[in-house]
């Protein structure tokens, strides 16, 4: 910052791109749940679960920020920082559309998140003064400070499971047999 500049005046910028692959195979032989012990020594399941299928699945984001930022150093003693930012994210994948969802309840299984966030800020820096420490020893004591917004995106991994609950036949299904349908192992 200039010696006559009261003002440090910052401009911001990131872009990222994320990318996902994942194999979902979760629980593929199965789970038998029992009520007890006894139950157990018995081999009388109360229920069974297990996924049917599973799902290679590939998941993609784009995200930026813009952000301006002031610095302004009031006095001797005192800077005051403040600045904007915005956050801006773009799912690449979006989940299949199930028209059967959509007549029913009346929502889109086809939608992914698009965030737009604002987030405001603002703070403090102060140089209190110095002050002896343990002898001979002089310490410099700032206090330091501040409040704002921050905004957060949807991670590519939670756009993944809307992609495997769409309600589809090729979404992921699951098996579930309770009571004297559940199978014994």
């Amino acid at each position: 910052m200039p010696r006559e500049s009261r003002h440090a005046i910052t401009l911001g910028q990131e872009l990222r791109v994320q990318r996902s692959n994942s194999l979902n195979a979760q629980n593929p032989y199965g789970t038998f749940t029992f009520l007890s012990l006894d139950d157990l020594a018995a081999n009388r399941p109360a229920s069974y679960s297990r996924i049917l299928s599973s799902s290679d699945r590939s998941t993609s984001q784009v995200t930026g920020a813009l952000s301006i930022d002031d610095k302004f150093k009031a006095s001797r003693f005192l800077q005051l920082e403040y600045g904007l930012r915005i956050d801006l994210a773009h799912a690449g994948t979006r989940p299949a559309y199930n028209p059967v969802v959509d007549s029913l309840f009346a929502r889109r299984t086809d939608f992914a998140p698009h965030d737009v966030g604002l987030s405001p800020r603002v703070g403090f820096d102060a140089d209190v003064g110095r002050f002896a420490a343990r002898g001979a020893w002089w310490r410099d004591v700032h206090v330091s400070g501040g409040v704002g917004a921050f905004h957060g995106t949807v991670s590519p991994s939670r756009i993944a499971s809307l992609v495997d609950a769409t309600g589809l036949p090729d979404a992921a299904r699951q098996l579930t047999c309770a009571g004297d349908a559940a199978p014994v192992p």
